[in-house]
């Protein structure tokens, strides 16, 4: 993610990063026309392959860990529709 002030390159051309919005993963970047734009990360050059890399160690500790991907998720227990608890769970593991 840039830092407030940085300077960017967007598919619009060059500016100085202005906020930052984590959650929706975008900054707002003043352009050097002094138009200011909301752009995604992922369109940023030099965070593209950043924010590739993230996703997929993202999607690689969901499935190794066998769980959902919340905090501490390691037996799947919450998404079973009988309600059933997993043994390993009940016994602290």
């Amino acid at each position: 993610m840039p830092t407030y002030n940085e300077v960017v390159m967007t598919p619009s051309g060059a500016g100085r990063v202005v906020g930052i919005n984590v959650p929706r993963e975008s900054v707002e970047v003043m352009l050097e026309s002094g138009a200011t734009i909301t752009v995604p990360v992922r369109e940023l050059d030099g965070y593209t392959q950043a924010f590739a890399l993230r996703e997929q160690q993202r999607a690689a500790s969901q499935s190794a860990s066998g769980g959902c991907g919340k905090p501490n998720c390691r037996h799947g227990q919450h998404r079973r529709m009988n309600g059933a608890n997993d043994s390993a769970h009940q016994a602290g593991v």
